[in-house]
């Protein structure tokens, strides 16, 4: 399961959610936490962020759920969560 960061430099909302999204990674490591900086991204993701940062969580072979906006550690376990239980994972 992958869990993709899209950030900007210099997005004060994102440098917020930084600190948060690294807690959360020593707390799930068997979630792989992908950092993509839009500014320096070398490919196309299908799913252009609206707004930064973007959390765009992935399974291999299933569908993606999405979220714009700043998380905290405890929302980013809920929209994890949440998002196995729509993807059908437990």
């Amino acid at each position: 399961m992958n869990l993709y960061f899209l950030f900007a430099p210099g997005c004060p909302a994102c440098e917020a959610a930084k600190r948060p999204l690294t807690a959360f990674e020593k707390e799930n490591p068997s979630i792989n936490i992908i950092r993509v900086n839009l500014l320096e991204a070398k490919w196309t993701h299908p799913w252009q962020p609206n707004a930064t940062p973007t959390y765009v969580l992935e399974v291999p072979g299933r569908e993606r759920t999405r979220w714009e906006g700043t998380l905290s550690k405890a929302e980013l376990g809920q929209f994890v969560n949440k998002s196995k239980q729509y993807l059908g994972i437990r």
